[in-house]
């Protein structure tokens, strides 16, 4: 997809996005932890609480209602899979029925799964900025890749090839016919323009360097060389 902006501009854009991005996969990270152990806690505490509650004959006393395992279980767990894969819809649903299990006195005695709506409405706050981020341009790495830059090269070559196609200072590449007899040079009068894609024998100069360096002098003879640059003959 070709961008609207410059690669410097993109950069920045990207550099802004990256640290969204961050920020809430570490707010996905801690959530999820913290509502796993929430939904643990419920799951067996519900299940043990009456038990326990009869087993110490306090059951009348504390007037502990059966625990409904199977709706709890659901609604914790379509919470869990909206942290999971960052989508704020589960984490909404999972909020709402966490509110209605506990208006329906269907979980623990100390109702420790409404504890789960705090990660859940984390949850759903990081999801709508996730959700956004997905509709970026470069989502999920941000950053330009070495095959884009290549082939806004190619795009840039073939442009400027086109171009000298048009304006004449270029003519259509030919096939080499490597059957063809050799003519002498000297009899063919210059070309007006040059192929646009140098191919064959015509490239044997790419990446040459075009600056001609001046020959060192080499002499065929020793210089004279002077008693003042050899120093020290006298002690010898």
């Amino acid at each position: 997809m070709v961008s609207i902006y410059t690669d410097k501009a993109r950069e920045k854009r990207y550099f802004v996005l990256r640290k969204k991005k961050k920020t809430y996969e570490t707010c996905f990270g801690i959530c999820v932890g913290i509502y796993a152990l929430i939904m643990i806690t419920e799951l067996i505490g519900g299940v043990a609480s009456r038990g326990m509650a009869i087993g110490l004959g306090v059951n009348q006393i504390a007037r502990i209602g059966r625990y409904h395992l199977a709706a709890n279980f659901l609604v914790l767990a379509v919470g869990l899979c909206g942290i999971l894969f960052r989508k704020w819809i589960p984490a909404v649903i999972g909020a709402a029925g966490l509110i209605c299990l506990a208006a329906a006195g269907w979980m623990t005695p100390f109702c420790i799964g409404l504890i789960g709506l705090i990660p859940l409405c984390v949850t759903v706050w990081a999801g709508l900025g996730w959700s956004k981020l997905q509709q970026e341009e470069g989502f999920p790495r941000f950053q330009i890749d070495l095959e884009e830059y290549e082939s806004q090269r190619k795009a840039q070559i073939s442009f400027m090839q086109q171009r000298a196609l048009r304006q004449g200072v270029r003519t259509a590449a030919q096939v080499l016919d490597p059957d063809a007899e050799m003519h002498d040079l000297a009899e063919q009068a210059g070309p007006d323009a040059l192929p646009a894609m140098l191919q064959g024998y015509h490239a044997r100069s790419a990446g040459s360097d075009p600056v001609v360096a001046v020959p060192v002098p080499h002499y065929d003879r020793m210089q004279t060389i002077s008693e003042e640059e050899v120093g020290g003959l006298e002690e010898l």
